[in-house]
């Protein structure tokens, strides 16, 4: 059930970018719009336990496999190769290229690491595979969460971020850190820039032990977007908070970071224990989740806050529309366990120049099968305007927008991410949506997990698919994705 949307429309949210077209010009080059690349964290390879790998599925229907091991690094336990994945062109030839963190088990001792995968026309391969440099200690877990983002100030470098959320930061244990590399796209070469924790002074912050900052990335313009579920708001324990990390346009030097929690003006809710604000974070910071969230009585229900990021020009991000499944405009009904927002993304899924919300609740129970789970493909018109295209409910089962079976545990939604259609076309631009249903049992296999990709647009299903190297019990396939964003080039 829909309840009354609201008339008001917020300008200015991500300003020029969120409306339509001309500003979501793509950077120089070809892209592979619908690359999609899954990582499978916890798979054992060749009997290394939790080696990880990577699936990469290209436009023309190829699959490749990709391991520490077959890209040149050696094969080693408990490293969780493709625990994170971002994609963008990073050497200028049009084609897709990715950073991938392997940030190890902490408890093994691991370092962790972070790579920069080349494609050439053949895929990917060890020769155009490089590690990026780090002073990384056993239990840093970096390579956690990656993150790119373009800069104003150049049009051939870029930032990459790569989260530590096991680093010790002045005595305090696991408090995280994020590494900044320069990246030349003339020459595909990286160079480390700095490490950036809660003690940073542009921060404004403490560094505090358990926060884990760095464990959740989005990119934005001219600096990186930090989720912050862990932080402690007083004794509030796990309220969360959100972090916009900015470079000056000119200089490139970090200037000072913009910090949100539920008790900041404007933001919705009130910091509690267990909300974990920013648990999940669309790129610009436009949409955080905070599935932790009650609802009244109903526990971890969730909520979603939206913010206008601010642009390239270094205007300031702030906090506009806050919903929960109790708000006007917005499907369902707040229940207990839902986990609204445990993953959002954007995108033109359903109507041409018209973005919508895609809002994960892998908690939502489907019929009598509890945390199915589900993705809301929600109208906003208090965010991105687009009054008249429907929101749509996706889940499996007969007759349902995914179809298949929706079962017990499945949790679909715990990840999803917008496959970025080609923005030569313009007006007519759509994107597909990558929903991740790790928790799905196939072949005798628990937890093995699955992926949807869905177009919005009377297509419905486009493709349903698992690990390429087969089934195996608690891989959980499609809790990662990573998905072309198209950076915008002009924001206010």
């Amino acid at each position: 059930m829909m309840k009354k949307s609201g008339t008001a429309v917020l300008t200015g949210l991500a300003l020029a970018l969120l409306t339509a077209g001309p500003a979501l010009a793509a950077p120089p080059g070809r892209y592979s719009f619908d690359l999609t690349v899954a990582g499978v964290p916890t798979r054992t390879i060749s009997g290394a336990k939790q080696a990880g790998a990577l699936d990469v599925h290209f436009p023309d229907g190829r699959t490749q496999r990709l391991t520490q091991n077959n890209l040149g690094f050696g094969l080693g336990s408990y490293q969780r190769f493709g625990e994170a994945v971002s994609v963008r062109d990073l050497n200028g030839d049009g084609l897709s290229d990715l950073v991938v963190g392997a940030p190890g088990v902490a408890s093994k001792g691991r370092t962790g690491h972070a790579y920069l995968l080349f494609q050439s026309a053949t895929g990917f391969t060890a020769a155009n595979a490089r590690e990026l440099d780090s002073n990384a200690l056993p239990g840093d877990r970096l390579g956690a969460a990656v993150a790119i983002s373009g800069r104003a100030s150049s049009a051939t470098v870029l930032d990459v971020w790569v989260g530590a959320p096991g680093r010790d930061v002045n005595g305090a244990k696991d408090a995280g850190a994020i590494y900044r590399y320069y990246l030349d796209t003339a020459t595909g070469t990286a160079s480390f820039n700095d490490v950036i924790s809660q003690d940073t002074a542009e921060l404004s912050q403490q560094a505090e032990a358990g926060d884990q900052f760095g464990e959740v990335l989005a990119e934005q313009y001219n600096g990186v977007v930090a989720g912050v579920p862990h932080e402690d708001a007083g004794s509030a324990k796990d309220a969360g908070e959100v972090v916009f990390v900015r470079t000056d346009i000119t200089t490139d030097l970090l200037t000072p970071a913009s910090t949100f929690t539920q008790n900041t003006g404007g933001v919705g809710g009130s910091a509690r224990a267990g909300n974990r604000f920013g648990a999940a974070v669309s790129p610009f910071g436009v949409l955080v989740g905070a599935p932790g969230e009650d609802v009244g009585t109903a526990k971890d229900a969730g909520r979603v806050q939206a913010f206008e990021p601010g642009g390239a020009s270094g205007s300031k991000p702030a906090p506009s529309a806050s919903f929960t499944q109790n708000s006007r405009g917005i499907i369902g009904t707040a229940k207990a366990g839902n986990q609204y927002g445990a993953s959002v993304a954007y995108g033109i899924f359903r109507c041409t120049s018209t973005y919508q919300a895609a809002i994960g609740a892998p908690g939502l129970d489907v019929g009598t099968a509890k945390d199915a789970g589900g993705v809301f493909v929600q109208t906003l018109p208090t965010v991105f305007g687009g009054n008249g295209c429907a929101s749509k409910l996706l889940t499996q089962g007969r007759g349902r927008a995914l179809g298949g079976t929706a079962r017990s545990g499945d949790h679909l939604g715990r990840f999803i991410s917008t496959l970025t259609g080609n923005p030569a076309g313009g007006s007519k631009r759509l994107d597909n949506l990558a929903v991740g249903a790790p928790g799905k049992d196939a072949a005798r296999a628990a937890n093995t997990g699955v992926a949807v990709v869905w177009n919005g647009k009377g297509k419905g299903v486009l493709k349903t698919f698992g690990y390429s190297g087969g089934n195996a019990k608690n891989q959980a396939y499609g809790s990662v994705f990573g998905a072309l964003t198209v950076v915008p080039r002009v924001l206010s």
